[in-house]
């Protein structure tokens, strides 16, 4: 006799009155063939898997724990023998399929405490900044046209400084270069510090420099010129540091490759301390070069120092930062030269300007009382000892 069978179409939609009929059903469908049970548990299973591929994938991958238990639901309930129900009145039923709306439930809850978590894992994560074109366009005065290289100068207080890229064409070449910054240099600083007796160039050296941003003119016009920092080199402490490496090398009679430290032989190291040590002490001579290019000739005061940049290295510079976070222009560190003017005089040329205007107020006055015979004799004298007081002073002086 065949049993009652519910329709695909009952299983599928939810009613009011399934809560009813329930009991009838699993009651009928226990006590009917095993392979027709067997047709509706797995009939059942399949349409609960086909509820949940149907479902809209959420923005983050939830647990794969509900469909599991969803489907060895059936397999893990217990089973009663035919007939059970016939000999006892409270019958053990099939535990019920999960409704719908029970598995929307499930999924909603799974996508919120997804969600949850990923706003508690974003909080760490630093966000990720966008790299500043402003930083790159303020740099493109030290970009030039042509495409040439620059050198970078700067003058005034260490806190406050003027700095000014200059164009080289032919870096490669000290004297040329060292042409075009003596020419740079006295056009924005006025020819006039050339011809003035005992005033001129007391400094040249090498300095790190941070810029902040380019100058305004008094018309509110952006120019070449920046304003910025800059840093100078504690020669005393890396002095003693070079000379520390030299001192503690110590004899090397058998020098060869260590394969248990990996590292090569120390007089290299030496070497490297020693010319540093000789580079480093002749940088006071760059201010000779500055005055007298022609000097360069045979001298790398710019290779060895690294003060000449191309494209490629300024914008290297900007891009070295690439990351989580993009610099500020006044991070930005470049090598330049920083030069220092003033008076040049020393004893000689103050002494002697200021006995000969002495004797001259002699002869004046000798003139007024004497007359100018006595006048005469007096400057006679004055200027005899005058020529040998420079003889003497130009011997001395070497």
């Amino acid at each position: 006799m065949d049993c009652a069978c519910p329709p695909p179409r009952a299983l599928v939609r939810t009613r009011t009155v399934d809560g009813e009929l329930q009991g009838e059903a699993h009651r009928t469908v226990s006590n009917s063939h095993p392979e027709t049970r067997q047709r509706f548990d797995l009939r059942r299973n399949l349409i609960v898997l086909f509820f949940l591929l149907l479902q809209d994938s959420p923005s983050l991958p939830i647990s794969n724990e509900p469909l599991v238990r969803t489907i060895t639901w059936n397999s893990s309930s217990p089973r009663r023998r035919l007939g059970s129900s016939q000999n006892s009145p409270n019958t053990s039923r099939i535990s019920d399929p999960p409704h719908n709306n029970d598995i929307f439930s499930q999924i909603d809850e799974e996508n919120a405490r997804g969600n949850e978590e990923e706003d508690r894992t974003s909080s760490f994560i630093p966000t990720l900044r966008i790299p500043d074109t402003s930083v790159k366009k303020e740099l493109e005065p030290l970009c030039t046209d042509n495409g040439s290289a620059i050198v970078l100068l700067c003058w005034g207080e260490s806190s406050c400084c003027s700095i000014l890229p200059v164009p080289v064409q032919y870096p490669e070449d000290e004297v040329a270069t060292w042409t075009e910054l003596n020419k740079a240099w006295y056009t924005r600083r006025g020819t006039w510090g050339k011809y003035l007796p005992g005033f001129g160039v007391t400094r040249v050296d090498i300095v790190e420099i941070s810029i902040l941003g380019l100058k305004t003119t008094s018309k509110g016009r952006r120019n070449d010129e920046y304003i910025g920092i800059y840093t100078e080199k504690d020669t005393n402490a890396e002095r003693r540091r070079l000379q520390s490496t030299i001192d503690n090398a110590g004899p090397m009679p058998h020098c060869s490759y260590d394969r248990y430290t990996g590292t090569d032989c120390p007089v290299k190291k030496v070497r490297a301390a020693r010319r540093d040590l000789s580079l480093l002490d002749t940088v006071a001579l760059m201010k000779y070069v500055f005055s007298c290019p022609i000097l360069a000739t045979s001298n790398d005061f710019l290779e060895k120092g690294n003060l000449v940049y191309s494209h490629r290295d300024i914008l290297s510079e900007v891009d070295s930062w690439h990351g989580w976070n993009s610099p500020g222009l006044r991070e930005l560190k470049f090598r330049g030269i920083v030069i220092t003017e003033g008076w040049t005089l020393d004893m000689r040329h103050v002494i002697l300007p200021l006995m000969s205007t002495i004797f001259l107020v002699v002869v004046v006055v000798a003139k007024f009382i004497f007359g100018w015979s006595t006048a005469w004799t007096v400057g006679a004298f004055f200027v005899a000892l005058v020529t040998l007081l420079w003889m003497w002073a130009t011997y001395m002086a070497g």
